[in-house]
């Protein structure tokens, strides 16, 4: 699946991995993100995307709405995920699954691991995603679950 970037229809993203790219540098782990290829980069800022959008409260912006700290805030969990190994690692015991309910469908990585952390979310995102209506809790609403019933 290729990144689409807000606030072009079917978005899975609020930053371009170029964008994300030039975000990162200013992070000291950002030679984590680049010994990667662009493809999982992007595949992480979806991802990020994903874990952002399933925040309880959480409410993006509606088309044509300026995004603000998102891009960066959304780079920032990616940078996170791939330094403490969270989604998308490469361990065989990990199965990308899909659940649908309705007209809604998830893509995650089963890894049989306990429900997300609060370090999930970096320090640094948290005031931008209460900004967004995130009320700050960490449970994952529909993520943890889904982790929880394999």
């Amino acid at each position: 699946m290729a990144i689409i970037v807000y606030p072009t229809t079917g978005f899975n993203s609020y930053v371009s991995q170029a964008d994300a790219d030039t975000i990162a540098q200013g992070y000291l782990t950002y030679g984590n993100w680049d010994a990667l290829d662009q493809a999982t980069q992007e595949r992480y800022l979806m991802q990020a995307f994903r874990t952002i959008s399933s925040l309880e409260g959480f409410e993006g912006p509606v088309a044509p709405n300026d995004v603000g700290c998102l891009p960066k805030a959304q780079t920032e969990v990616a940078l996170n995920d791939i330094f403490y190994g969270l989604s998308l690692s490469t361990t065989a015991s990990q199965l990308v699954k899909k659940e649908k309910a309705g007209p809604v469908e998830m893509e995650y990585f089963d890894s049989g691991q306990a429900p997300f952390s609060a370090s999930t979310i970096p320090q640094d995102a948290v005031a931008c995603l209460k900004t967004f209506g995130w009320k700050g809790f960490t449970d994952f609403t529909g993520l943890s679950t889904l982790r929880h019933h394999r």
